[in-house]
């Protein structure tokens, strides 16, 4: 008998659009929160990043983005507004 404690598995927590998502790896595409996360169409949509107190705009779709807890990420829609 061994008294080997099982791994706990480290999940991390970020928002996408308010939905909470908990994934295993620590990094991710720009394009796959875009595009498996918010189901959103990568050539319309440019996501924003909000954490700690800072925000930023991701406009390479295959930059490689290291995931911390609590990261809240927005996709903004780059189409134009019609004008009535």
């Amino acid at each position: 008998m061994t008294n080997e404690k099982p791994v706990k598995e480290h999940k991390t927590v970020i928002f996408v659009d308010m939905a909470k998502f908990e994934l295993q790896q620590n990094t991710i595409t720009v394009r796959e929160i875009i595009v498996d996360l918010a189901k959103a169409d990568p050539s319309v949509s440019l996501l924003k990043l909000k954490h700690r107190g800072k925000t930023h705009k991701f406009e390479n779709l295959d930059e490689v983005v290291t995931l911390e807890n609590g990261m809240r990420f927005f996709i903004i829609d780059t189409r134009p507004t019609p004008v009535s």
